[in-house]
């Protein structure tokens, strides 16, 4: 599901909650695969706390097996303001450091490596 809610946590909490009971329905993974606020922004101030409130918070008890942001690239409008993950030096770096180090968040770091066989599988 692409969800851009922007920093309406209710409507975020809501689409969780049909996607979560539609996932266990089906019997399918869960995932939000869009998501961001361009320029992560509420307003036209830097949301310092974006990835804490409107993202982990949200997510705490659910089961949702990925959420993606969108691109940091493409600017049309010559704004510099298309962009949807942090780097360093952004003002919510540090609070994305905080989803980053959640006991609920996993990155591709934490995963294994997918694209070669287990010990012992051979493929005919």
């Amino acid at each position: 599901m692409d969800c851009y809610h922007g920093t309406n946590t209710q409507a975020f909490l809501s689409n969780l909650n049909a996607l979560q009971e539609l996932s266990l329905e089906k019997k399918k993974p869960a995932g939000v695969t869009e998501t961001g606020i361009e320029g992560i922004r509420n307003g036209n101030v830097p949301y310092v706390s974006y990835w804490t409130e409107q993202i982990l918070t949200p997510l705490v008890g659910k089961k949702i097996s990925m959420v993606v942001m969108w691109r940091n690239e493409y600017d049309p409008l010559k704004q510099g303001i298309h962009f949807y993950g942090p780097w360093k030096g952004h003002p919510s770096a540090d609070d994305f450091k905080t989803l980053f180090r959640s006991s609920i968040s996993l990155f591709s770091k934490d995963l294994p490596n997918m694209y070669v066989l287990a010990d012992g599988v051979t493929v005919n």
